[in-house]
């Protein structure tokens, strides 16, 4: 607590590097400009009361231990089960993979998840609800301050809901407006999202909320101060997930694929100008083909496409058409030198899939994930393709 405690002192008193300061200074130390920055910030905060340190353990950190939790009349409120055990194997490689846990920190590793710097350490844990919020617009008054709790079901999570603090005039939209595009289909994997739904709740934020309202704030990212700038926000968070949803629709209807349907969707005009409408952590290509397949599910129509090999089956098949694995290789090296890393990245991602043990094949194949990493804004998609620009921690996987 108190290491993470010092951290989080020297980020918001924003101290600056000394300049003789080493490019990678050992961990666990500090400079002596961040030392009187964080002495000068704790001077000024309330820590001899620890009863909000002591409740938020309570509530964050306690170790679940039952298979649901249930509510004082015995209504299960959260099934552990149902993600946990029955998806939580799978999920849990690809929370890794998605979060780059296996990367180094440094400019040619992990540099954030595109949501946050790095996923949260502790056990999860969640306190059973002593009273259910009816109705969109609820209000309670909680250790005598004002709130008015938001209805989001069905956005960024099935069960969701922000907050209105009218004596703050300050609005929290939890997850569902970032300062980031956010997921559709989060590639840890999970069920689909409705933009639609997704945009008509921020929509109801502009209509009741936006006005009233001098800063607006989510669950991880920075403020947004002043009312004029609230609503270009929220204006642009909606509108945003309502054009991914509505440009699918009406090229799907126009019978676009799935992949053409996200190749033709570019950037709206107004994210020239709105940042928190950008990839860094979700991507309107793949916010698009998780729209297509909320819609119309994961076959994108086209016969061949049905009923096809395994991938170690087609891999063989493909390297054959090619003349051999070395000319396999040398097709991949060449796209790789064209700059076409997509394409090398699929002919050299078959011919690993056909021999795992073809090590020029392997190590062309995670430098073209590694150019792609690079090419991209999202921090989930980088770290994805900088775990497995390390093929051995992909192919090296045992399922129990």
């Amino acid at each position: 607590m108190k290491k993470n405690f010092a951290l989080l002192l020297a980020v918001f008193a924003g101290a600056p590097a000394q300049a003789d300061a080493p490019l990678n200074p050992p961990v666990g130390t500090a400079t002596e400009t961040t030392r009187r920055a964080n002495a000068s910030v704790a001077a000024a905060l309330p820590l001899d009361d620890k009863r909000d340190f002591r409740d938020a353990a309570r509530g964050l950190l306690a170790q679940i231990e039952a298979d649901a939790i249930r509510n004082e009349d015995g209504e299960v409120v959260w099934d552990i089960a149902a993600e946990n055990l029955l998806a939580g194997n799978h999920m849990s490689r690809r929370v890794t993979l998605m979060f780059g846990g296996m990367l180094e920190r440094s400019p040619l590793g992990h540099v954030s998840s595109g949501l946050g710097p790095a996923l949260a350490n502790g056990a999860p844990g969640l306190i059973p609800p002593t009273e259910e919020l009816d109705g969109r617009d609820s209000q309670r008054s909680i250790d005598g301050v004002r709130f008015q709790f938001i209805d989001a079901a069905g956005t960024e999570a099935p069960a969701e809901f922000m907050f209105y603090l009218p004596g703050f005039r300050a609005l929290c939209t939890a997850e569902v407006a970032s300062g980031t595009l956010h997921n559709a289909l989060t590639l840890r994997g999970a069920k689909a999202r409705d933009l639609l739904r997704w945009s008509e709740v921020i929509d109801h934020l502009l209509v009741s909320y936006a006005g009233r309202s001098d800063v607006v704030f989510a669950s991880h990212h920075w403020p947004t101060w002043g009312r004029d700038e609230v609503r270009g926000f929220l204006t642009a968070q909606r509108d945003i997930y309502r054009y991914i949803h509505d440009q699918t629709l009406r090229r799907a209807n126009a019978g676009a694929t799935i992949v053409e349907v996200a190749e033709q969707i570019g950037a709206p005009a107004f994210a020239s100008e709105e940042f928190s409408v950008r990839d860094y952590y979700g991507t309107l290509n793949h916010n698009a083909k998780a729209v297509y397949q909320y819609y119309f599910g994961w076959w994108d129509g086209v016969p061949a496409h049905f009923y096809q090999h395994p991938p170690e089956a087609r891999a063989a098949r493909f390297v054959a058409l090619l003349g051999g694995a070395d000319n396999a290789v040398d097709q991949g090296r060449k796209a790789f030198g064209d700059g076409d890393y997509r394409w090398a990245a699929e002919i050299l991602s078959h011919a690993v899939f056909a021999d795992p043990a073809n090590e020029p094949a392997r190590a062309w194949l995670a430098a073209s994930y590694e150019q792609l990493g690079f090419e991209g804004d999202a921090g989930s998609v980088r770290a994805w393709l900088g775990a497995l620009d390390r093929p051995a921690h992909w192919f090296n996987v045992v399922v129990p």
